[in-house]
């Protein structure tokens, strides 16, 4: 029989786009052309560095200058990730490694709107992204069961229901931003964020891989994962002074929880 070891899994995490909208307005004080950086109402509590956001008007988008499509052509909408300052300002680039970085190079170049506009801002999805310097996780899933005993029954019956499931993931905290160049990897600290948001939801959807492509030398192709999507719950850190800084994630699921296997020929 085959042995799996723990150092083979890995957890990939996206932020799911949310259905909720934010409809309110820019106007020529929100906007710093100087900096390329512009604010709105609820920004800071709403999207968190590394977002995807689509922004969308009646008009084109006043406030955006033509080169921040990829065409070169100015429309109503259009989708960028999003960097987030500490006043809740916000900068748009192309890339995600770009947005966590949140250098001067490479932001969307903004323009002076003019007049006020009325926006909607909403998630967008992303890609799925390796969660950095995890240690470990579990997953947990349960059937419930129901009490269908008759009177005539000589034996208790049960009936099976509904699944749930939960877990935790533990990994080193990080907060650092990659160079522009970087690896695509999603930082811990996204997830101690992601729970304390309250205009949008702390959901996120995640690959739990115990065997992951090129781990089995006999089967290289091969791959095992749970997909879910999860809430947060509860998300601690612990420190000591003699070790790493470590942070352990509670999660409950929120739809199927789905066992893949992949082992193509």
């Amino acid at each position: 029989m085959a042995i799996y070891l723990g150092k083979d899994g890995i957890v990939s995490l996206r932020r799911p786009a949310d259905t909720t909208e934010i409809t309110t307005s820019i106007n020529v004080a929100d906007v710093n052309t100087t900096s390329n950086r512009f604010s709105f109402e609820r920004a800071g509590e709403s999207f968190f560095t590394g977002d995807r956001i689509t922004i969308s008007a009646a008009t084109t988008l006043l406030f955006i200058t033509s080169s921040g499509w990829s065409d070169g052509v100015a429309r109503n909408q259009g989708t960028w990730y999003v960097h987030v300052d500490l006043m809740g300002g916000l900068y748009l680039y192309n890339t995600f490694p770009a947005a966590v970085a949140g250098a001067t190079a490479n932001r969307i170049v903004l323009q002076d709107p003019g007049t006020t506009q009325n926006i909607t801002v909403s998630l967008a999805d992303t890609p799925y992204k390796n969660l950095g310097a995890v240690t470990s996780y579990e997953l947990n899933t349960e059937r419930n069961s129901a009490d269908v005993t008759t009177l005539s029954s000589n034996f208790r019956e049960q009936y099976s229901t509904l699944i749930s499931g939960g877990g935790t993931i533990e990994c080193l905290f990080d907060y650092m931003p990659p160079t522009e160049s970087g690896i695509d990897v999603e930082k811990t600290v996204y997830l101690h964020q992601l729970i304390t948001r309250q205009t949008l939801g702390a959901e996120f959807e995640a690959k739990l891989y115990v065997v992951r492509p090129g781990s089995n030398p006999s089967r290289p192709s091969d791959s095992l994962w749970y997909e879910l999507t999860g809430l947060l719950t509860n998300v601690g850190i612990s420190f000591e002074s003699d070790d790493a800084v470590r942070s352990r994630l509670q999660f409950v699921t929120t739809g199927p929880v789905v066992l893949n296997v992949d082992t193509p020929i």
